[in-house]
């Protein structure tokens, strides 16, 4: 018999911006995990060697070419080039499950991972010099549910705008209003089991949001965001290079579009806060409703 030699969990994370400030690099070695780390870059990245030279080893290598015809783009009307479509795809047959039992896929630009905590309706996320937990154990718990729950296909950490109101008031973030477990969404940081078939992301841009509406709708699976731990990242729309360059040149009403397309009956688009446009979902054309079993027929009644 064939032993696997396959590890419980690989961390990937997305290279978009220089080798030197991949902030989610440093964060994970921070707050403990000793395990791999593999970075993807595309062949065409014009820093390529420098990840290479600087990350010796733990470099994997795409081609977005290759790809274009394996993702379901979502428009033909400009380049894409930042957009991490091509490589969420390319990670599911790069990363095979003798490689890794389970996958977690990054963005290069999380700069902190939070532990919250709730008080008089408020929760709060305190930046400690000292992470306060280890990545290696919390890790090895979520290689343990994914694999003693199958039904459940992928899931994610929070994200800061996760808790409503979220405002960082010097080295603490806090919100009003708790957020509980999400079962609809996954954004940002996803984990999932390599054994399974690829995610449906899908379009350039809102691919996450597409991917968790489509396992929602269409594919119906679990999915949902483990609100005990928070992803830290810097403004989308601010960082350089990635999916910055698209905002920038496409604005966000785009963005959003490209879900609204998909699902008309369900998602709308409107201003978020009067600053820019957002997409809205109308959950109850999305999510699987159960019906009561007083409204079930009986299959043996005689029809006239």
């Amino acid at each position: 018999m064939k032993q696997n030699n396959s590890i419980p969990l690989l961390p990937v994370i997305l290279s978009y911006g220089r080798p030197d400030h991949l902030l989610t690099y440093k964060t994970l070695r921070r707050f403990g995990w000793t395990g791999p780390i593999r970075i993807l870059c595309s062949d065409d990245d014009p820093r390529l060697e420098e990840y290479r030279n600087q990350y010796p080893g733990e470099v994997l290598v795409f081609s977005k070419n290759e790809y274009r015809s394996k993702v379901d783009e979502g428009q033909n009307y400009t380049a894409a080039q930042g957009a991490p479509l091509y490589a969420r795809r390319a990670i599911h047959d790069l990363i095979t499950p003798g490689m890794a039992d389970v996958v977690w896929e990054l963005d290069d630009d999380y700069f902190h991972i939070g532990t919250p905590s709730n008080s008089d309706g408020m929760t709060y996320t305190a930046f400690h010099h000292k992470p306060r937990f280890s990545l290696d154990h919390v890790l090895s718990r979520i290689v343990v549910f994914l694999k003693h729950t199958p039904a459940v296909r992928a899931l994610a950490f929070a994200q800061s705008g996760d808790f409503y109101s979220s405002t960082l008031t010097e080295n603490l973030y806090f919100s009003y209003g708790v957020m509980h477990f999400q079962n609809r969404k996954v954004m940002n940081s996803f984990f999932y089991r390599t054994s399974d078939p690829p995610l449906p992301f899908a379009g350039t841009l809102n691919d996450d949001v597409n991917m968790y509406l489509d396992l929602g709708l269409r594919h119906p699976m679990p999915v949902f965001t483990y609100p005990l731990f928070v992803i830290y990242q810097g403004e989308t729309q601010q960082n350089c290079g990635g999916m910055t360059d698209i905002y920038r040149r496409d604005g966000t009403y785009i963005k959003s579009m490209h879900t609204v397309i998909r699902y008309p009956a369900a998602v709308k688009v409107k201003p978020l806060k009067s600053t820019r446009w957002h997409h809205i979902i109308n959950w109850n054309r999305i999510q699987t409703k159960i019906i009561s079993e007083k409204f079930k027929k009986n299959s043996h009644a005689k029809h006239s």
